[in-house]
């Protein structure tokens, strides 16, 4: 598996722009990854066109997950499912748990579904809690830490 790196946009205002910062990321990097997990608007789903299809919540509910091929080196797993479930459910608790399980293993499923990037960068919402924060931050010290 090679080194994948993940980097979660996220603050706790809206407007501030992390779906541009995510989008520009992307495009100007190539060879990323981006997940629209802003279950609020979808914005980053919108701006590349991805069809209307599952995405990063998929999984969760049993079912597979979309990814939008927006150019040879950039991909996107569109978020309009997540804002489904919270107009429907109206609660983030499961989104947020659903989000650091792709957080944790998305390195991993990009190896499995053989996609040429080396980075994925995750569009967050500004409801994001505290609790998912240090979860996150947990997880990346543990995995960039050299065990000295």
């Amino acid at each position: 598996m090679r080194p994948v790196k993940v980097v979660v946009i996220y603050s706790l205002d809206g407007g501030v722009g992390k779906t541009t910062l995510s989008a520009v990321i992307g495009v100007a990097k190539g060879y990323t990854l981006l997940i629209d997990a802003d279950w609020e608007k979808a914005e980053l789903s919108q701006l590349f066109r991805a069809p209307r299809r599952d995405g990063w919540l998929a999984p969760f509910y049993g079912r597979s997950f979309h990814v939008h091929q927006i150019s040879p080196s950039l991909y996107l797993i569109p978020g309009y499912d997540a804002v489904d479930y919270y107009r429907r459910e109206g609660s983030p608790e499961d989104l947020e748990e659903a989000l650091a399980q792709w957080v944790q293993h998305a390195p991993r499923i990009v190896d499995k579904l053989r996609l040429p990037v080396d980075a994925v960068v995750i569009d967050t919402t500004p409801a994001l809690r505290p609790r998912l924060w240090r979860a996150s931050l947990s997880w990346a010290r543990g995995c960039f830490s050299s065990g000295t």
